[in-house]
């Protein structure tokens, strides 16, 4: 490791941890997006397929709360959405076409005026969320034609989903991605990762490529997440050159190159599909205590439409098959 990356290092281990310490302290979502759609994917008061978001493995993100937009997207587009507080060894709820895991972790968080509260409970969040009954139980009803759209943020909630991930052969970093991927006139801020046709980081499928030439995504942004690696799945976030990875248990993290690793992968599972994504923020409408929002309210890049994307291929809408 030369000078230049120790110091990147040293960076990592401040300015990561602060913002994930923010993110759970002064974010909450943005009661300012209302999601509109001309032409929702079901109608009204169909029996469309239910989405439902787990809130029973210590969540971080919740359909009453920082997944309320996401909530509230699904719902615009005819989806039926509810939570669920289910342990997934006694089997996936029947109602459940379509199940969403959003950071999950191993132990609870407390606050107090809004501050996370440094309690035992916390120091258990990195622990596995999901025993290898449950996960074992969900890959089988993923084989029998569930699906389920995964998504694990960077630390601590990688480290919590990996039981779940590496039994559907996915390996997670469990660290901290940053990338200088850039397109057009994007400043060089490494914790907003650009995927985008320009740079030829967003690759094709049906999540990326939509029904039609109006739903084709051409820029996605995250914020930092982590990496995932698949030899089964397809990845749609590529990460390039650029992108590092820091992992380790903080404070003490080392980089290693995230070059060819993704934030976002698709795989078919017997009979079942299965999105998995690196970073949550992508995928929801956040504003923080300053004011600042991130997500996918920000102008200039196609989240929303991804988040529909997934959504459709998820629950197998007739022209996304393919």
């Amino acid at each position: 490791m030369n000078a230049g990356l120790k110091q990147r290092t040293h960076r990592l281990i401040v300015l990561p941890l602060a913002s994930a310490f923010v993110a759970c302290a002064g974010q909450k979502d943005d009661s300012s997006y209302h999601p509109r759609i001309d032409r929702p994917a079901h109608s009204a008061g169909s029996t469309s397929p239910r989405f439902c978001i787990d809130a029973g493995h210590y969540n971080s993100h919740t359909a009453d709360g920082l997944y309320k937009p996401f909530a509230n997207l699904l719902r615009a587009d005819g989806y039926r959405v509810s939570a669920t507080n289910a342990h997934f060894d006694r089997g996936i709820p029947s109602e459940c076409d379509v199940l969403v895991v959003v950071n999950a972790t191993g132990g609870k968080t407390y606050k107090l005026f809004g501050l996370n509260i440094p309690t035992k409970s916390r120091e258990r969040r990195p622990e596995p969320a999901f025993t290898q009954h449950e996960s074992d139980s969900l890959v089988a009803w993923i084989h029998r034609g569930g699906s389920l759209l995964l998504i694990a943020d960077h630390y601590p909630f990688g480290s919590a989903a990996r039981t779940l991930a590496r039994s559907l052969g996915i390996d997670m970093s469990g660290g901290f991605t940053e990338a200088r991927n850039v397109d057009h006139d994007t400043p060089r801020d490494g914790s907003r990762l650009v995927y985008s046709r320009a740079n030829g980081l967003l690759k094709d499928h049906p999540v990326t490529t939509g029904r039609s030439q109006s739903e084709r995504v051409t820029r996605v942004v995250t914020f930092t997440g982590q990496s995932l690696r698949s030899s089964d799945g397809i990845p749609f976030l590529l990460l390039g050159d650029s992108a590092v990875d820091y992992v380790g248990t903080p404070p003490e993290l080392h980089a290693t190159s995230a070059n060819g690793r993704s934030q976002g992968l698709a795989l078919v599972i017997g009979r079942g599909r299965v999105v998995v994504l690196a970073e949550a923020g992508m995928l929801t409408a956040q504003v923080d205590d300053k004011g600042s929002k991130f997500g996918m309210q920000l102008p200039g890049n196609d989240n929303q439409q991804l988040a529909l994307n997934i959504a459709h291929w998820l629950s197998r809408l007739a022209s996304t098959e393919r």
